[in-house]
């Protein structure tokens, strides 16, 4: 999930980084060349070694060695260990030159204030107040720093400490009260003189906490609101500003110090030693200060030397604001890439002044360009590419230009646009016009108000198509997306098609798709990918469906993580499905709070419509649907077991152990969001390669489909959630054991030991649930079977149905549908679980239960189905008894997973209709936790 993204995010941020320190070495070295005659000629020239030489050479030079030192650390590949090492030396020498940078502005404050003695404790009391703590925040920083191994070059970051971000505050407390101070100098002594060289020092100092104070803000910024990768960008810039403007105030004192004739006679103070904890080089420097201050007639420069001062300032100021320009350009207002084929499909993050104000997270297309994005058209050119161009053109120019107008007109233009797409769509008759029509319990179809309440409501949903040469029905789904575009709001809805190596006219229909759902304003991603494998013989196909449903998730994940947006429900389209009956299938899933719900799946066979989707659906008890007819008895309807069958037959959602049946709705929160993605079985056979046949152990892990995996992992996704919700309650602390040999969970029976014990016997839950349990057997009814039997059912279908012996079915698994296993190849005989594999540690009855459900409401079919016959045989003519509003839609009791299921598996290679085989494994939610604990 997220890796492409996550990995051009980091390329970007690495080559960010490493131009910007090119950008730092370059400044130093220009910087360098620019004065090094001043430096020759005002340092060197009169050579006296005190503190305040050696501050300016440790200003001067210091910065040479963390620059480059960084950028050989930027532009290699390093180990965790190096990055530690070497970052280490990179800081200290970097905050140390911060620190020597700002006592030099110190001094030169000192002296605009006449060395006054107050001034100095002021001054010596804000560096300690700023320094100390500074340098420990740093220590402490560092200690934080942990790196990960990359193939990418510099280091890159896995964890870090925000603790940085006080000692950059500090520093911008420092350089604020420093300007102050300047300012208020500078207030008093430019009404009494205007002397050039004076005004030139107030301003330059000015004008230097001006351009410092932006980038210590955005060294604070920076970490805040931009991923881990950009946290320390800025802080070799603000190192190299720093020592490149304190160069030019210390080389500036010393310029008017050696032009001034009163600073060189006998008579003025001069200092041999630093006395009084001064430092001889900047004291005396306060000579041409005072001097200066007091006499406005003694600056005065000669023509030649001020001509090359104001050339080369000229110069550097040009070089300086550009670069200042560009910084804010990129950082406040972000240009969109120039048609940049590679990455315009990319979900921005928000920028600062989102982050810092009030992030948007509307899916508002003419806000946010990103939220259209194509990927993966073949765009080579091609003998009618040229035609098709002047043909969009002429119409253009031609038919729609005369008639847009102005922006009155957009209104109208839009309405045109609506009418041409619904009357497109039309032409497949059923989605807008026929869907009401047909027969749908409790009158679902017939109230027009029936869905404004889950309307209102304003979620967000993510609507994915997976698509491999269906093009029989793809305009039929484009239709009922543009109905739930209409229903829900356009932006309410985003759309993920993903193409998957589609052979037939695919690709051009998902062009069709880009440009309505452009016109509507719809988000969408619309991708084609090609096949994970070239050779037939070496594709597993759980192992791709897993692969195309991940991809088609990319952007729900891509947009929480950049964006915060959160999805309500996923809606997973197949076949076709009436907007409505989606509609029904979601309120139902809010009002259940369900993980997952699916509708049913019915296809033409023989002049009959049969369930066609016994390869992904169990039902409660783990066995498998029958693949009945549209119209059978109550005795032969798809779900086997008995609650099941009794709400099937009244038309409201039961509780199954897996679906995928049509189109089903998938409650984020519960799993995507959770970490689970779709994944397949491993140790299968490749054909391709010739591999022997390995010898798997009657207990290994089942080879189903990717959706009986998922269905699986929210299982044991809810049974962990409960438990982790049991021990935050009863004050764990920390998570318990779960091997059966330490102190272990309290929901679970330990082998041999005869009761419950510890919290599940103390927990008020579980007494609630010993009533239920007790009152359900209070309140059994009986049931009349097929052949004149007659069984006891209680109505929360109780786990009294896995104690008694199973009976044979005559109609167990038959059916031809696509996926599952044929009858001709063994696929009636299942055999039974064996008692080993029965013996459960704990019951799964124990652990809370997923709530995944089938809602018989919402039929999807494929090509060759009567739509109103098919109404007509599940649902008659709609006279259903009345139903509360509550009793349609919620499931009362909820059961636990079963304790085994049907495991119908492709241990081979060799495409959807590899050879399938069948067996009952068993299931413990107990287990699994243990397998994740020791993982």
């Amino acid at each position: 999930m997220g890796t492409d993204t996550d990995t051009q995010l980091t390329v970007f941020a690495t080559q960010l980084v490493q131009r910007t320190l090119a950008a730092c070495g370059t400044l130093l070295i220009y910087d360098y060349l620019c004065t090094l005659d001043q430096e020759v000629t005002y340092v060197w020239g009169h050579l006296r070694w005190s503190m305040g030489t050696v501050l300016f050479f440790m200003n001067r030079y210091l910065p040479f060695v963390d620059t480059f030192l960084s950028i050989r650390l930027k532009f290699n590949v390093n180990s965790p260990e190096r990055c530690e090492s070497d970052f280490q030396i990179m800081t200290w020498f970097l905050s140390s030159g911060i620190i020597i940078s700002e006592i030099i502005l110190m001094l030169r404050t000192y002296a605009l204030w006449e060395c006054k003695r107050r001034m100095a404790i002021s001054l010596g009391a804000l560096g300690l107040l700023c320094f100390v703590p500074a340098l420990i925040i740093v220590e402490l920083e560092l200690r934080s720093l942990k790196y990960h191994p990359t193939e990418f070059q510099g280091c890159h970051l896995e964890t870090a400490s925000w603790i940085i971000l006080i000692a950059y505050i500090m520093l911008i407390l420092c350089e604020t009260t420093l300007a102050i101070m300047t300012a208020i100098k500078a207030f008093r002594h430019l009404r009494h003189t205007q002397s050039p060289w004076v005004v030139q020092l107030y301003r330059d100092g000015l004008l230097f906490y001006a351009c410092l104070l932006p980038i210590s803000i955005a060294n604070i910024l920076v970490p805040i609101f931009a991923p881990r990768v950009f946290a320390n960008w800025l802080a070799t810039p603000q190192r190299v500003l720093h020592a490149v403007l304190c160069n030019r105030v210390i080389l500036f004192i010393q310029k008017q110090r050696e032009g001034t004739p009163s600073c060189r006679t006998d008579g003025l103070p001069t200092y041999d030693d630093d006395t009084d904890g001064q430092i001889t080089f900047l004291r005396s420097n306060s000579c041409a200060l005072n001097s200066m201050l007091n006499d406005d007639t003694t600056g005065s420069f000669p023509s030649t030397t001020m001509a090359a001062t104001l050339r080369r300032r000229t110069l550097s100021r040009f070089f300086f604001f550009a670069g200042a320009f560009f910084f804010f350009k990129l950082v406040f207002f972000p240009s969109q890439p120039v048609q940049d084929k590679s990455h315009s499909h990319q979900i921005q993050s928000h920028n600062f002044i989102e982050r810092a104000t009030r992030p948007d997270r509307s899916l508002n297309v003419q806000r946010h360009p990103f939220l259209q994005a194509r990927m993966g058209r073949d765009e080579k050119e091609d003998i009618f590419s040229g035609l098709v161009r002047n043909g969009v053109r002429d119409y253009w120019e031609r038919f729609q230009l005369p008639y847009i107008l102005n922006k009155e007109t957009s209104s109208m233009d839009a309405q045109h646009v609506l009418g041409a797409i619904d009357q497109l769509l039309s032409l497949n008759g059923w989605v807008a016009a026929l869907c009401p029509t047909l027969t749908r319990p409790f009158g679902q179809n017939k109230r027009d108000n029936a869905y404004d309440d889950l309307i209102s409501q304003d979620h967000l949903y993510y609507i994915a198509i997976v698509i491999h040469s269906a093009d029989h029905f793809l305009v039929d789904q484009l239709a009922v997306i543009v109905q739930m575009a209409k229903r829900l709001g356009s932006n309410n809805i985003f759309v993920s098609m993903l193409d998957y190596d589609s052979t037939d006219s695919t690709e051009t229909l998902t062009d069709l798709c880009e440009a309505v759902l452009t016109l509507l304003g719809v988000p969408f991603r619309i991708r084609r990918v090609p096949g994970m494998t070239e050779d037939p013989a070496a594709a597993y196909y759980p192992r791709e469906e897993a692969y195309m449903r991940n991809l088609a998730l990319e952007p729900l994940h891509e947009l929480q993580t950049k964006r915060n947006i959160k999805f309500s429900r996923v809606v997973w389209l197949k076949g076709f499905t009436c907007p409505n009956d989606i509609l029904e299938t979601i309120k139902i899933s809010f009002a259940n709070e369900a993980a997952m719900v699916c509708g049913m799946d019915w296809a033409e066979h023989n002049g009959f419509f049969i369930f066609s989707d016994r390869w992904r659906t169990r039902d409660i008890e783990g066995d498998q649907f029958r693949q009945s007819k549209s119209s059978s008895k109550p005795d032969a309807v798809p779900p086997r077991d008995k609650q099941g069958a009794q709400r099937y037959a009244q038309h409201l959602p039961f509780q199954v152990f897996c679906c995928e049946s049509g189109t089903h709705v998938v409650d984020p929160a519960q799993s995507y969001y959770r970490g689970i993605a779709y994944r397949a079985g491993t140790d299968f056979q490749n054909l391709s390669n010739a591999e022997g046949v390995s010898n798997r152990a009657p207990d290994a892990a089942c080879l189903d489909s990717s959706q009986a995996w998922f269905c699986r992992d929210l299982w044991v996704r809810s049974a962990q959630d409960a438990v982790d919700e049991v021990d935050v309650g009863n004050k764990a602390g920390t998570r318990r054991s779960l091997t059966s040999g330490g102190s272990g969970w309290s929901w679970w029976k330990r082998r041999g030991e005869p009761e419950l014990i510890d919290v599940a016997e103390r927990d008020p839950m579980m007494d609630e649930a010993q009533e239920a349990r007790e009152e359900a057997k209070r309140d059994a009814v009986k049931v009349q079977l097929a052949a004149d039997q007659v069984e006891e059912v209680n109505d929360d279908g109780t786990d009294s149905r896995r104690k008694q012996g199973k009976k044979v079915d005559p109609d167990a698994n038959a059916g031809s549908d696509y996926d599952a296993m044929p009858v001709e190849d063994g696929g009636e005989d299942v055999p039974p679980p064996s008692d080993a594999n029965m013996v459960l540690t704990i019951p799964n009855s124990v652990f809370r239960p997923a709530r995944i459900l089938v809602n018989p409401r919402c039929p999807t079919t494929y090509a060759g189905v009567s739509h109103t016959q098919l109404a007509r045989d599940l649902f008659g003519e709609g006279d259903d008894e009345p139903v509360t509003s509550s009793g349609k839609y919620v499931l009362d009791d909820w059961e636990g997973a079963p304790e085994s299921f049907v495991c119908q598996e492709q241990r081979q290679t060799g495409g959807r209709k590899a050879t399938k085989t069948q067996r009952r494994l068993g299931f413990s939610i107990h287990d699994e936790l243990q397998r994740l604990q020791q993982q």
